[in-house]
C-alpha cells in the first residue's frame, strides 16, 4: 500500500492556492484554480521523507503536483538494479506516465525525499468524455501536456548524460543543469552522495574522488550539498 491510499477529502476554499506555482495551472485567477479543483476533485496529501507515493507496476488513479517538498522517481533495470531517473521539484508533476498507458499503470517507483505536499488530480475526469466537463478542464489539460513536453525534455538530458563515457562529463552536465535551474552559479543540490552516485549510475566512492579532483583543479567548489561553478 502506497502513502496516498487513504483519501483526503477534496480541496476545499480553505486551500491556499497563493501557494502554488505550477505550469499546469498557469493563468488561472484564485476563482479558477478552486473552481477547477472542484470539477476535477483535485486532493491534497502531505507525506513523509521515505513514503511511497506509486510502486512501479501498479495501477494509479491519479496524476500529481508538488507543491512543497522533493520527490523521487525510481526504475529498475532489466537486471533488477534501481536508478533514480529523476527529481521531482515543487510545481512538478508525477504519475504521468498514466495518460499514455491504457491500463493505467505507472512505470515507476516514486519516494518522498523530504516530507512534502502533493496535488492529485483524478485521471478519469481528466479525460473521461463522460466526466465532468466544466469549462476550465481544457485549458488546464492544455497546461498538463506542456508540462509533460517538458519532463520529456529534461529526461532526454538526463539521457544525454547518462551516454557520457567520463564521470566528469556526467557530473558538469548535471551541476550546469542545477545551475541553470536555480538561475545561480551557486546552488544546493537535492541529493545525498549516495542519492546522486545513483542517480549518475557511479560507485559512490567514485564520485567522491571526482568531485575532490574537480575542486583541487578549480572547476567547483562545494561544501556537502552546496555547490558553487567556478570559472575554468
Amino acid at each position: 500500500m502506497t502513502a496516498l491510499a487513504h483519501k483526503n477529502p477534496p480541496i476545499t476554499g480553505s486551500m491556499k492556492f497563493e501557494g502554488l506555482h505550477s505550469d499546469v495551472f498557469v493563468g488561472f485567477s484564485s476563482p479558477e484554480l478552486l473552481r477547477i479543483s472542484r470539477c476535477l476533485g483535485i486532493r491534497e496529501n502531505r507525506v513523509q521523507r521515505g513514503d511511497v507515493l506509486s510502486r512501479e507496476g501498479e495501477s494509479l488513479s491519479h496524476i500529481g503536483i508538488v507543491l512543497e517538498g522533493t520527490l523521487f522517481s525510481k526504475s529498475k533495470s532489466i537486471e533488477g538494479s534501481t536508478h533514480l531517473t529523476e527529481i521531482i521539484n515543487p510545481g512538478q508533476v508525477f504519475g504521468e506516465d498514466l495518460l499514455w498507458d491504457r491500463k493505467q499503470r505507472t512505470h515507476r517507483t516514486v519516494p518522498a525525499s523530504t516530507s512534502a505536499t502533493v496535488l492529485l488530480l483524478g485521471m478519469k475526469r481528466i479525460y473521461d468524455p463522460d466526466g465532468p466537463l466544466c469549462d476550465l478542464r481544457l485549458r488546464m489539460v492544455e497546461n498538463l501536456f506542456k508540462v509533460v513536453n517538458e519532463k520529456n525534455r529534461r529526461l532526454e538530458l538526463n539521457l544525454r548524460m547518462m551516454l557520457r563515457k567520463s564521470l566528469r562529463e556526467r557530473l558538469t552536465l548535471f551541476l550546469k543543469d542545477q545551475s541553470a535551474q536555480q538561475q545561480s552559479p551557486m546552488f544546493t543540490i537535492p541529493l545525498r552522495r549516495n542519492e546522486l552516485a545513483e542517480h549518475l549510475n557511479v560507485d559512490r566512492t567514485a564520485l567522491s574522488r571526482e568531485l575532490s579532483k574537480m575542486k583541487s583543479d578549480h572547476l567547483i567548489d562545494y561544501h556537502r550539498n552546496s555547490f558553487r561553478l567556478l570559472e575554468p
